[in-house]
């Protein structure tokens, strides 16, 4: 299993990476790769600090293999790193690969202790990677995740715990090789979840692995995408899924100006139909 995938963590102008001490801090002894584009004004550092475990790519090539979207060219979007990723690592020959974000800080594992929510720090987290690789191929699914620690906001009484799988992941995706591309500017981890369970890809987050992160997603971490984030009206920004995905989600503009994504998933997850429906 060591030799059937890799981890593959995106980065930009973040040299320091603190995905990959958390990830040694966690046990990792396998393959890894840090991957810049070839832009990055700190790829001197990166060079020096991570010598043949890092990868660069050329960001203007990778744009042209890209459904962005839009028609802006924005360079700066982490899509196509994650699309490179993909490519590399069905060239390596991995049939799965970890594609992380680069500022996760802690991965530790949640379970019920009496009527709370306890935690416990994770100390080989290599056979976390193989159990969850395992789960995928018993389960056929295209795209696993870790779920992101601010999901469990409220505890016990959150609906995760008792589910225990999110259906848009983010952050940390174990993926088999073969999956699809990434698409859009923005948002390309939620409209690949959407897009991928409205095919039967099935891909989701599960319990009860988390990891701890900054906030890329709002650009609030420095480094990533912050430029691009800070830069563009959240609508814009929403309204990719909009476009990717128009009968799953709905845009709504709240009174304090920010925009509300409401996820239809009855019109993106895959249903199991009663054979009474068959047809005769």
């Amino acid at each position: 299993m060591k030799n059937n995938y890799a981890v593959f963590i995106i980065s930009h102008k973040r040299p320091e990476v603190e995905t990959l001490k958390a990830l040694q801090k966690s046990g990792y002894n396998g393959e890894y790769f840090i991957v810049i584009d070839d832009a990055d004004p700190t790829i001197e550092e990166y060079k020096s600090r991570y010598g043949e475990h890092l990868l660069i790519f050329n960001k203007e090539e990778i744009w042209k293999e890209t459904d962005t979207i839009d028609n802006a060219k924005i360079l700066t979007s982490a899509t196509y790193a994650r699309n490179y990723c993909i490519k590399v690592a069905r060239n390596k020959g991995y049939d799965f690969f970890v594609n992380l974000d680069d500022d996760i800080n802690r991965f530790a594992f949640r379970y019920i202790e009496g009527d709370k929510l306890a935690i416990a720090s994770i100390k080989n987290i290599d056979k976390v990677f193989e159990k969850y690789i395992k789960y995928m191929e018993s389960a056929n699914l295209t795209c696993t995740a870790f779920i992101l620690a601010g999901r469990l906001i409220g505890g016990m009484k959150n609906p995760l715990v008792k589910n225990c799988f999110y259906s848009r992941p983010t952050n940390c995706l174990i993926m088999k090789s073969s999956t699809q591309q990434f698409k859009s500017t923005v948002c390309e981890d939620v409209i690949y979840a959407v897009d991928n369970n409205k095919k039967g890809f099935l891909t989701y987050g599960l319990m009860p692995i988390v990891i701890y992160a900054g906030k890329p997603c709002t650009g609030n971490s420095g480094g990533g995408m912050a430029e691009y984030y800070s830069t563009q009206e959240e609508y814009l920004q929403y309204f990719h899924i909009k476009v990717a995905e128009p009968t799953a989600v709905t845009l709504k503009m709240c009174s304090n100006g920010k925009v509300q994504v409401i996820f239809n998933e009855n019109r993106f997850l895959p249903k199991i139909l009663n054979e009474e429906v068959k047809k005769k």
